[in-house]
């Protein structure tokens, strides 16, 4: 029977689905951004290992934008974000690392390097009366 040091189960799936709503709810984010390096991995990865199932490697599965690769108990992000022009985007790097640092801990694993790009500031369209 695994002991409370034990590493949780590899379901990355599911915490990067988790990652993904959370990092989304963010104020100022406006998107997780799909990157031209996401693209290629995603093929590289389908290449090299058509048939394998998903074992930490960047590019897959998860969303365009989010990658987690796992070490051990170590999990490191890397996050592609799309911003809004209403918020200052050191502001809202600060909320998403620590969205993702608390919800790796909260799934019992050690958040390892996190890497966070802004990639693209929306602008932000207010109505006026």
């Amino acid at each position: 029977m695994p002991g409370p040091a034990d590493p949780p189960p590899a379901d990355l799936t599911g915490l990067n689905d988790k990652l993904t709503a959370l990092i989304t709810a963010v104020d100022g984010v406006d998107r997780l951004h799909p990157t031209l390096r996401r693209a290629v991995a995603t093929v590289a990865a389908g290449v090299l290992h058509p048939a394998a199932p998903w074992s930490g490697r960047p590019g897959r599965p998860g969303q365009p934008g989010l990658d987690l690769s796992r070490h051990d108990n170590q999990i490191d992000v890397v996050a592609d974000l799309g911003t809004t022009a209403d918020h200052p985007a050191v502001t809202v790097c600060r909320a998403v690392r620590q969205t993702i640092q608390n919800t790796l801990q909260d799934a019992g694993y050690r958040p390892g390097t996190i890497t966070i790009t802004v990639v693209n500031v929306a602008e932000t369209h207010q109505t006026t009366l």
